[in-house]
């Protein structure tokens, strides 16, 4: 059965998830946050917390993309 499209779903889907890759966006662009990384010098697993603050920043972007696919297939909105 074909899902009637009232112009609606698409727009909150893209606000929350332009909300969400806007959260990634700051962070990962904030320069104090990256900073303050920078000068602890205590290792985690063996990486500096800078180089783990990248990480999870890049790691934080990529689950955003996957669940937007995610959303995006269920909806059927894939080519």
């Amino acid at each position: 059965m074909a899902r009637a499209d009232d112009g609606t779903g698409g727009s909150h889907k893209n606000m929350v998830f332009g909300v969400l890759f806007g959260i990634g966006l700051v962070v990962a662009l904030l320069p104090p946050i990256y900073i303050w990384a920078g000068e602890q010098h205590s290792n985690l697993l063996g990486l500096p917390l800078s180089v783990l603050y990248m990480f999870g920043v890049s790691g934080y972007v990529t689950a955003v993309c996957a669940a937007l696919y995610v959303v995006e297939l269920a909806r059927g909105e894939l080519d």
